[in-house]
């Protein structure tokens, strides 16, 4: 019977594991492609808008059939899928993030961009809490 008991926890934590995100190795995300792209004029910089910005979205199982909308300062940039990264340019400041999708609703942040350090981020998927972004 210990054996059994044994066997099912270490299946369960396997599921477990593979349910969780992570993000993915180096070189190894995918581009959104452009018919995901919202607003494809902040791929490049402008005047004002010329620090970029690296989101990139974890890979695994957990929310993987789902897409996930981010949207910077009430605009659209992108759906992202698993596994995907999206260089973008943006002004230095505070700026209002929001992801969300049917199934798990939305998220919301601020996160203030600054010149001279590296600009990436990662969107992870909290169990059932959804989608959420962190600086990576």
């Amino acid at each position: 019977m210990p054996n059994r008991l044994a066997g099912f926890l270490a299946f369960v934590l396997l599921l477990l594991a593979g349910c969780s995100t992570a993000p993915p190795a180096p070189g190894r995300a995918s581009a959104i492609p452009m018919n995901r792209i919202s607003s494809p004029d902040m791929l490049q910089p402008a005047s004002g808008r010329n620090i970029p910005v690296t989101i990139t979205r974890d890979g695994g199982f957990m929310g993987g059939t789902m897409g996930c909308r981010v949207q910077i300062d009430g605009r659209e940039i992108a759906r992202f899928a698993v596994a995907e990264t999206l260089t973008i340019y943006l002004a230095p400041g505070e700026h209002k993030i929001r992801l969300w999708n049917d199934l798990f609703g939305e998220y919301k942040s601020t996160e203030t961009i600054t010149a001279g350090t590296p600009q990436n981020f990662r969107i992870w998927v909290v169990g059932q809490d959804g989608f959420r972004i962190v600086r990576s």
